[in-house]
């Protein structure tokens, strides 16, 4: 960094959210692109990164969302945080009896925790993981804002 560059002040930025960034990290590099983003924002803080599984159509060796858990730990490795965040694998299957997990308990949790930064769920990936959080308590619908790929709604 050059002299002149080390003078220049820095603005503070506080967090003003918390994040639960959910993709499936292996199908092609704009999931762990946008975990990074959020990571590196001090606007966010970051308090889950949940895996989901790649549709079986990408050619990768294992579309499970436990294999796509392994590049977000690597990735919050590099980053090198202070406080880094829970990485949890979802549902290995699609949405419906079969699809509960430990993420959709994480989301679930995370919503119904009080805090004064409002929650955003952002999605690049399926959709299983918060739709099983909201199949499981229907009441986190108003304590969160899912955001996905196309367009931010709120529940």
């Amino acid at each position: 960094m050059t002299e002149a560059a080390q003078r220049v002040p820095r603005l503070p930025v506080s967090p003003h959210c918390r994040v639960i960034v959910d993709n499936d990290y292996q199908g092609d590099p704009d999931g762990l692109v946008a975990l990074a983003h959020h990571l590196l924002s001090p606007a966010n803080q970051v308090v889950a990164v949940t895996s989901s599984f790649l549709d079986a159509r990408f050619p990768v060796a294992s579309p499970r969302a436990a294999d796509g858990a392994a590049p977000a730990r690597e990735l919050l490795e590099v980053v090198d945080g202070p406080f880094p965040p829970p990485i949890y694998a979802g549902s290995e299957h699609p949405f419906g009896e079969r699809s509960r997990s430990a993420v959709s308990a994480a989301i679930v949790e995370e919503a119904r925790r009080d805090d004064d930064l409002p929650l955003y769920v952002a999605c690049g990936g399926p959709l299983t993981n918060i739709a099983s959080g909201l199949r499981d308590a229907p009441d986190i619908a108003s304590r969160l804002t899912h955001l996905d790929r196309r367009f931010p709604r709120q529940l």
